[in-house]
């Protein structure tokens, strides 16, 4: 989605953004292997410019689905967010790498168009949890058999104590 800057004014213009999977191949295809994917996503967002300076405040309201850190079971989780970029023309010659802490919260934008779904995917991206589970009391996989925990009981044997221990096991101290 574009948004064409002479068409912004001091009011506030509002936009919509709804997006699926498809959209997410379309956008990046590198995270078709990703270790997550998008069911939903809609976003809602207004655009104020003054002078040549763009303020975008974005709603965002996405699904995602992953895979439980522990099981290995697919979880849906929800991400909610709102953010506000600033965003400047980008003027030839300039440094695009930001070098000091205020370039952080600023973006630049080119041809007088401002691309929005990178901006959406950013953020959608930051949000994704690192390791999901899909129920905190979740039993995972056995590590011998790899049986669900959660569905089944494995028999496999289970060595007494604990495994951070196993390399003491065979310690012995020579007396003088």
């Amino acid at each position: 989605m574009k948004i064409k800057v002479q068409q912004i004014g001091e009011e506030s213009s509002v936009f919509h953004f709804t997006a699926d999977a498809k959209w997410l191949a379309g956008i990046f295809p590198e995270l078709a292997e990703a270790e997550f994917s998008l069911k939903r996503l809609s976003a809602t967002g207004s655009a104020v410019r003054i002078g040549e300076t763009v303020t975008l405040d974005i709603s965002m309201d996405a699904d995602i689905i992953l895979e439980c850190g522990r099981c290995l079971k697919e979880v849906e989780k929800p991400i909610r967010a709102e953010f506000r970029y600033v965003l400047v023309p980008y003027e030839p010659g300039e440094d695009e790498d930001p070098d000091s802490e205020d370039e952080l919260y600023f973006g630049r934008y080119q041809d007088e168009e401002i691309e929005i779904d990178p901006i959406i995917l950013e953020q959608l991206i930051l949000r994704i949890p690192v390791r999901a589970v899909c129920d905190e009391a979740c039993r995972g996989l056995c590590p011998q058999c790899g049986a669900n925990l959660n569905e089944e009981q494995c028999r496999c044997e289970r060595p007494a104590g604990h495994p951070g221990f196993g390399p003491l096991k065979n310690f012995k101290v020579k007396r003088k």
